[in-house]
């Protein structure tokens, strides 16, 4: 299975609010360090804050921190934020939904694997990932 880029970013900008506890970071500054568009900063960051991971203040003294601390942040829960599409096998090699497409074997079995995938990351925060993580920018 492979994750998008969003959850990449996600997890970068996530962690570089980390690394900037207690104060805010500019998107301009994570696009920098990060080598990630304002643009899907600010779409990532606009989800990430609606369900009150991130936080976000606008003007003087304003940025992005984040909006729990690293232990109560689930990669888990990041995951189901930026990757909100499940593993559908579609019936018959058509794009077109048809009634078997839940009780189909294949997609049961798929399904049962992403939750397995997501299980896991349900046991980890973001603490975990800052447990020995140095900050470097990343390579684009």
């Amino acid at each position: 299975m492979r994750l998008s880029k969003q959850t990449s970013y996600a997890i970068r900008i996530l962690l570089d609010c980390a690394h900037a506890m207690p104060q805010a970071v500019r998107s301009s500054e994570i696009a920098e360090r990060q080598k990630i568009s304002e643009y899907n900063i600010q779409k990532l960051v606009a989800q990430l804050a609606s369900e009150g991971i991130l936080s976000t203040a606008r003007g003087r003294g304003g940025g992005i921190k984040l909006g729990l601390e690293p232990n109560e942040i689930n990669l888990g829960r990041v995951l189901r934020i930026t990757e909100p599409t499940r593993i559908v096998v579609d019936c018959f090699g058509e794009p077109v939904d048809c009634a078997v497409r839940q009780i189909t074997p294949v997609n049961r079995i798929f399904a049962a694997a992403y939750d397995g995938f997501v299980d896991v990351l349900d046991k980890y925060t973001l603490e975990d990932l800052l447990k020995g993580h140095q900050m470097v920018p990343a390579v684009a």
